[in-house]
């Protein structure tokens, strides 16, 4: 089973399929890069599906020991313990790949050149959910994650519109030093904004089919003169190798960590002889710096229970609404 991770909720279709495909089997082997995507539940599924539950007492027991707490994250030095004795073989590429180069983050804080309608769209938010907490008592409901989100992209792109001066500005600097980069963006406008800006650099959405991909690609890879690569975090993140570059940009964050080292991996892969250097550009005081420092919460987690340098999708609605409700009281 190839990146069972994706059946962390034992409720869904899938989770409920690849159990029931897999009961029984003498032997099962589920493969993942990132096998906890959010918090311990998530392995619950996984478990069952490679039938070595009882190890963990099974669903209660599981929830009872693992999953208290605020992050509902607990006693996990013992979980990594009892998943490495039983059922839990992990190789890092470090370990693999010995020869590759060092990956580096680096974080740039912009002072966004749009505050007052980023400020606006923010207190739009705040009220909105002052507004709402007290109709529902406290407590949060689908309706109010679904709006909230709506208006946390919101957020997000007006912080994307903000920094494109200053990462045109650092895409520039690598370009006439001679080298290539990768930028990532979240959503389509944004690509087609800085396309529009670099009309010669070539680009991948989610749009393009498989021969505008690759041609995008082998353009990227092959042609000198072809130095600025923008792609869609989804849609770029995933299955192509964009090696001849060694510099990564982030206009903008995804909404886990997991999706960010795929992106980077595109240029951190065999084949690659240079350093990478991944640098994320954060609107300084924006939504950005609460989902970076979410991520990086979340990474925590992870870490203890894998015990490795694993990445953790993140549950953002209920956090989001903690973290704008408390300061802005």
């Amino acid at each position: 089973v190839d990146e069972v991770h994706r059946c962390k909720d034992g409720k869904t279709q899938q989770s409920k399929f690849v159990m029931g495909i897999t009961r029984g089997k003498e032997w099962v082997l589920a493969l993942t890069g990132t096998p906890i995507v959010n918090k311990p539940i998530d392995l619950i599924p996984q478990l069952f599906i490679i039938q070595q539950e009882s190890h963990f007492g099974g669903y209660k027991g599981f929830i009872n020991r693992y999953c208290e707490g605020s992050n509902q994250a607990s006693n996990l030095k013992e979980l990594n313990y009892l998943m490495h004795k039983h059922c839990f073989y992990r190789r890092e590429k470090k370990e693999v790949l010995k020869d590759l180069p060092d990956k580096m983050r680096n974080i740039v804080r912009v002072d966004i050149n749009n505050r007052a309608e980023y400020n606006k769209a923010e207190q739009h938010l705040i009220d909105y959910l002052r507004e709402n907490l007290k109709k529902t008592e406290g407590e949060i409901n689908k309706s109010l994650r679904g709006e909230t989100m709506v208006l946390i992209g919101i957020l997000k792109k007006i912080s994307a519109r903000g920094k494109v001066d200053d990462v045109l500005e650092h895409i520039n600097e690598v370009v006439e030093a001679g080298e290539k980069i990768v930028v990532f963006a979240w959503h389509k406008e944004m690509v087609a904004e800085i396309k529009k800006a670099i009309p010669e650099a070539v680009t991948i959405v989610g749009d393009d089919n498989m021969e505008a991909r690759q041609k995008a690609v082998d353009d990227f890879q092959k042609d000198p003169k072809t130095q600025v690569i923008i792609c869609n975090i989804k849609s770029g993140g995933v299955g192509i190798t964009l090696t001849a570059s060694s510099r990564v940009a982030f206009i903008e964050l995804p909404w886990h960590p997991a999706d960010c080292e795929q992106c980077e991996d595109r240029c951190h892969r065999i084949g690659q002889k240079d350093s990478v250097q991944c640098t994320y550009f954060l609107g300084h005081e924006t939504i950005d710096e609460y989902i970076y420092g979410i991520i990086e919460k979340k990474r925590a987690i992870v870490n203890q229970v894998t015990g490795g340098e694993d990445n953790v999708e993140t549950n953002m609605v209920d956090e989001f609404i903690n973290l704008f409700m408390k300061d802005k009281n």
